[in-house]
């Protein structure tokens, strides 16, 4: 059993999960960047799967700022770990 290929365009967190697609989050202020599984972000509620890809989103905690700050989330591809 696998799964189906995702076909369409990569712009929301909805379609990253689809094409099951890992986030890179970078930080705006201080340049750290992590790494999340597209569906644990849209987990978060309703609205985060509406999240544009490639553009500033307000509400995201820092590690190293150590305060919510602005990131980009950007798509890429399947985690090989």
């Amino acid at each position: 059993m696998g799964f189906k290929k995702y076909r369409g365009t990569v712009d929301t967190v909805e379609t990253a999960r689809m094409a099951h697609r890992v986030l890179d989050i970078g930080c705006m202020r201080c340049g750290h960047t992590a790494s999340r599984w597209a569906y644990k972000i849209e987990q978060r509620g309703a609205l985060w799967g509406q999240l544009p890809l490639g553009k500033p989103v307000r509400g995201f905690y820092c590690n190293e700022c150590r305060c919510r700050v602005w990131v980009i989330l950007m798509a890429t591809g399947p985690w090989d770990g």
